[in-house]
């Protein structure tokens, strides 16, 4: 999965300056993959959102562009209280809600993304996906 990402981000380029993902990333993404999929299994499942929000942060802290870093500083408990207030709207709206709780936790994953200092922000809405 990561290797995969790092063909993607390896073939990007924006205004000529190319994106560059650290290879030897692999084994710190695999390490964590493996130990959070344990921890997911004790905890039946409620590990899950901090377990993406691990290999979230593995990947953008590893990625660059040009010869700037990307710094991505992000919670596990915030993200997964994020996930978990979006699972219960999918519920009670019957998954009506799951457009909006997409877009809600990308624009939580872009606003704990920064780059030169500047915070990373989307202008996606829930109402796009439809």
């Amino acid at each position: 999965r990561y290797m995969g990402y790092c063909y993607l981000i390896n073939n990007t380029s924006y205004r000529s300056i190319r994106f560059h993902a650290k290879k030897d990333a692999v084994w710190e993404f695999m390490g964590a993959s493996l130990r959070d999929t344990f921890f997911i299994i004790i905890s039946l499942g409620l590990y899950a959102p901090c377990a993406l929000a691990n290999l979230t942060r593995i990947k953008w802290q590893n990625t660059s562009y040009g010869n700037v870093p990307v710094k991505f500083e992000m919670k596990n408990w915030d993200f997964a209280l994020q996930c978990y207030k979006g699972l219960f709207f999918c519920l009670i709206t019957l998954g009506f809600y799951t457009p909006w709780f997409m877009v809600n936790i990308h624009k939580f994953k872009m606003k704990h993304l920064t780059f030169q200092g500047a915070r990373v922000q989307s202008s996606v809405t829930g109402k796009g996906l439809i």
